[in-house]
């Protein structure tokens, strides 16, 4: 799963990284840490313009949820669409990769509504006992790790997204050792491809499932950043925190 990232770089780092342009640099804030509970942004560059990087509430709403009961669960018409994002945005932060193609919903987003959600880390924890111990994961060499991910557009020019999820690598089954998960991390050579409308469902699967290649470094941080009581949008976060019960030099 991922639930928590880190995006502590400018918004011109990421412009620069990703060859795509905020319309309005403003929107962005960056971040040590943000859960997705939180109801807060992630930016995303999009397929419909690959030049673009938009801000995107966590948590994917159906398009159908502005006009079509039968999506919607059967709820009433909803006209206030952020107001409902706040309410079931949750439900759908993370989407998993190899199932994307089995749901209507995301099958016609995963199509036509592709996005890259750059990240300069994410959190996950590790079960030791009755305990657990978060981790911060990043790029060894490089600014960013390149999420995929899938969105709507409302006619407000309002966002939604998920990241997509996948069976998690050697590194990750040890860290996030309980759902052995981990966020679907593009091969950099693939950004710009998975932004293509062209593809076909085999060439998404593939861009999907290509190992990253993209060396990363994990890292005990401190317990904040699973306490939702706690204000943890702090450099502190991010900084390594060593724990004399664990056995050292596992990664």
């Amino acid at each position: 799963m991922c639930y928590h990232v880190s995006n502590k770089r400018s918004a011109r780092e990421m412009e620069d990284a990703f060859d795509a342009r905020f319309e309005d640099p403003g929107v962005y804030q960056p971040f040590f840490h943000m859960s997705g509970f939180e109801h807060g942004y992630l930016y995303g560059i999009i397929q419909e313009d690959a030049s673009l990087i938009e801000p995107m509430r966590w948590g994917f709403v159906e398009m159908q949820a502005a006009n079509d009961a039968y999506y919607d669960h059967r709820i009433e018409e909803v006209e206030d669409i952020e107001g409902y994002w706040r309410k079931k945005g949750g439900y759908s932060l993370n989407g998993q990769a190899e199932r994307v193609f089995d749901y209507y919903v995301t099958a016609e987003a995963i199509r036509h509504r592709r996005c890259i959600i750059p990240v300069t880390g994410f959190y996950e924890s590790r079960h030791v006992g009755k305990n657990k111990y978060p981790y911060h994961i990043g790029p060894k060499d490089f600014p960013y790790l390149a999420l995929a991910g899938i969105y709507n557009e409302y006619d407000t020019g309002f966002f939604t997204c998920k990241i997509l999820t996948a069976p998690a690598n050697p590194l990750m089954e040890e860290i996030h050792n309980s759902k052995k998960r981990q966020p679907v991390m593009l091969h950099p050579d693939n950004w710009q491809r998975y932004l293509e409308s062209s593809l076909s469902d085999q060439q998404i699967r593939e861009v999907l499932f290509t190992d990253t290649n993209q060396e990363l470094e994990a890292y005990t941080v401190t317990k904040n950043v699973t306490n939702s009581r706690v204000h943890s949008n702090t450099a502190k976060s991010v900084e390594r925190l060593e724990y004399p019960e664990l056995s050292k030099g596992l990664f």
